[in-house]
Formats: structure tokens, sequence, C-alpha cells
């Protein structure tokens, strides 16, 4: 049960990097020393969290919930609060995975028409995907979820209508791998992913979007990746950035896109959320272009 970080009646009490408490509104009796909770707030338009970090309980004293370390994650607890759909809150990881490794396989996911993922790395700790292949036609090839401390390396994941999308994880390393989609765009991380490094991966194929970054992508690296030609019916976007904040980008080799209105890397804030995330303090070149897009920056756009 996701529980209500502060209480509504009162004053809002948003959690600050250096932070190593906070109040909840209900019943924590239930937490013990060395629990692991899933710190999210949410916003009802993006229908997932927008900041999210994993925190381990020191002890609780009330309603106040002690951590063994302090946050390094600012929570702003600027959306109306519901259990369901928004808010600043948390809830405890009941049965934690942890340290589980998946190495020197492949996997060919059925069309079901179900969209099942390939692997599925859902609030777990410590997880290793190396030298892996999936082929996933209706779904996620690589996936996490609310995940902290991922690692994915020299691995393929080729999919159909949808992206390999890595969402709401923490501490995520993606690195030297290969990630393609027919008709979505290859990789993306959205949902408040952060401390990251997407490192030395190609893109051979999408739809749309070479490589996504959405929905308050914090504190990483985009370095040394090379995303091949992007289709599209319309006009492509090599790398699309919007409210990434702490985010370099810089040094990748971006081949070009369909639609005379292209662009090679886009990137803003994002405006289409209950409470508008800004694009801070990004680095967005030196990234090299081929000769087929309409413009290789957005202009209008601010790193």
């Amino acid at each position: 049960m996701r529980c209500c970080v502060y209480n509504p009646a009162a004053d809002r009490r948003p959690i600050a990097i250096g932070d190593r408490s906070f109040a909840a509104s209900g019943d924590v009796s239930d937490l013990h020393s060395g629990d692991w909770l899933i710190v999210e707030e949410q916003d009802r338009k993006a229908g997932d969290a927008v900041v999210v970090d994993w925190a381990q309980v020191a002890f609780t004293s009330g309603n106040t919930v002690e951590v063994e370390a302090p946050f390094r994650t600012a929570f702003p607890d600027a959306r109306e609060w519901d259990p369901n759909h928004s808010g600043l809150g948390f809830f405890k990881v009941p049965k934690l995975v942890e340290g589980v490794q998946f190495r020197n396989f492949t996997i060919v996911v059925p069309d079901s028409g179900q969209g099942a993922p390939g692997i599925c790395v859902f609030a777990a700790q410590h997880t290793l995907v190396e030298n892996i292949t999936v082929q996933d036609p209706d779904g996620q090839a690589l996936y996490s979820y609310l995940a902290k401390d991922v690692t994915v390396s020299n691995s393929h994941g080729n999919g159909g209508q949808i992206l390999n999308e890595f969402g709401a994880t923490v501490d995520l390393r993606l690195d030297s791998n290969t990630f393609g989609s027919t008709e979505d765009a290859g990789v993306g991380l959205d949902f408040g992913t952060g401390f990251f490094q997407v490192i030395g991966n190609n893109v051979p194929s999408s739809g749309d979007i070479g490589l996504y970054l959405l929905i308050g992508i914090h504190d990483g690296t985009v370095t040394g990746n090379s995303i091949s030609y992007v289709n599209s019916t319309g006009n492509a976007v090599g790398i699309l950035a919007r409210g990434t904040q702490r985010v370099s980008i810089t040094d990748n080799y971006l081949a070009g896109g369909a639609g005379a209105n292209s662009v090679g890397l886009s990137i803003a804030p994002q405006y289409d959320l209950d409470v508008t995330i800004p694009s801070l303090d990004n680095t967005i070149a030196p990234n090299s272009f081929g000769p087929s897009w309409g413009v290789d920056y957005d202009p209008t756009d601010e790193p």
C-alpha cells in the first residue's frame, strides 16, 4: 500500500537533498530497521512517477521515518495527494529480490498480442543482464521498472512494436548494447530514472525517435552511442529529451532521420503534466550528425 509522506491537512513537507528523515501521514509501525522503501512522487497526467528513489529504514519514531543514508534526490511534493495517481508517497518492498544475474542466453518471445516483455526487472536491486539476446515482436525486449542498480551490457534487445524501456530506475548502466525497434524508439528512459550511464550503445533501427529521455530524467550521462537512420512517416528525432536535469548528452553519432523537418537532438521542458518539469543544467554538445537531418539541434529548445 502506498502511504502519504505528508499530512494533507497540514503544510506540505517536501524532501530535500541531505534530509535523513520524513514524516508519514499514516501508521508506520510495520516498518523495521533494514526495510527498503521506494519513495516516489507521481503526476496524474504522466500516469506514473516523475521523481523516484530507494531508501532504507534506520528506525521509526512516531510517524517519522529515519533512513540509513541522506536523500540524494529532492522530492518537491508539488502535486495533490491521491494514493493511486498523484503526490508524494512511499511503499515498502515486501520481498526484496537482489543479486540476480542473467547471462549468456537467448530469449525469443512469441507474438501473443499481450505485450509480454522479454526480461523484466521489477522492484529489484543489483541486477546484471550480460550477453543476452532478446527478440520480442510485441513487448519490451529489455525492461526495468522501480528498480535499483541495474546493469545491462553487451546485450541485444530486438523489438518490433515497442521499445526497450527503463522506467523509474535508479543507478542504471547501459553499456555496449544493441537496442532496436521497427515501430517505436530503439530505447527510452522515463518516469524519473536517475543516476545513470548510457554508454557505447548502438541503435540500428527505430521508428520516429532513436533514443528518448522523458519525464524527469536526471543526473546521468549519454555518451558514445550510435543511432542509425530513424524512420518516420512524419519527422524523426534522433535524441528526444523532455524535462531532463543535470544530464550530459555528448559525443554521440546520429546518422539521420526521415522528414524535411527532422531534428537530430531536441531538448526542452516537459509541459504536458500537472506540474511542468523544467530542463536545467544539461550539456548537449558536442555530438556528430549525418547529412539527412532537417536541423542538427532544434533551435527553439533550451539546454
